[in-house]
């Protein structure tokens, strides 16, 4: 067949045919290119990013809620400060909380989920017991939060040591995920900012 051809015809056969294989695995690449990026976003979406969210939750128990105990009590912070502040935690926890849930979930996150979830019950009731505290209050009012000074620890530490636990389940699963990716050990190495 290809004797029947002209010269002409031959040579533009030879340049078409190259061309047809790089255009075809110029494709194939794209493909695999796009289901790469797609298994990092997911693992973006669903690992590292609740990573992010535990850490804030970590961060609004300790920060926004003990400190200003801690700082009310002490006399450095207002009861209305202290009051809208731990509002606004409660409020950042529970939203980012139903975020963190609404993920995909190793056996070992879900059960540290509900574990978490009884232990966020016995802390709320014990922060309900100081809002109702501060609500009363009225400016610098040192030394009337002694008996949550301190003792909100009992309640808060449990769920801290818990989120703590998922934290570590995350980052397994988003190290069992593509262990040999860069582009998931650079989101790794981003999260460990938050330990």
């Amino acid at each position: 067949m290809l004797n029947q051809l002209s010269v002409g015809r031959k040579l533009a056969l030879m340049m078409v045919m190259p061309v047809i294989g790089l255009l075809a695995t110029f494709f194939i690449a794209e493909t695999e290119l796009k289901a790469s990026n797609d298994g990092v976003a997911t693992i973006y979406d669903d690992r590292v990013v609740p990573l992010k969210n535990l850490y804030l939750i970590s961060t609004d128990y300790a920060v926004l809620i003990i400190d200003a105990v801690n700082k009310t009590n002490a006399g450095l912070m207002s009861a209305e400060e202290a009051y809208r502040g731990i509002q606004e935690a409660q409020s950042r926890i529970d939203k980012t909380w139903k975020v963190y849930t609404a993920t995909d979930m190793t056996e070992k996150e879900a059960q540290l989920v509900k574990e978490a979830q009884v232990l966020f019950l016995q802390a709320n009731q014990s922060i309900d017991a100081l809002q109702d505290k501060l609500s009363g209050m009225k400016g610098t009012q040192k030394g009337l939060l002694d008996q949550f000074d301190g003792t909100l620890y009992s309640t808060i530490d449990p769920i801290s040591d818990k989120i703590a636990r998922n934290y570590s389940a995350a980052r397994s699963k988003i190290s069992g995920s593509c262990p040999q990716n860069n582009r998931v050990k650079a989101l790794l190495a981003d999260t460990d900012c938050l330990r």
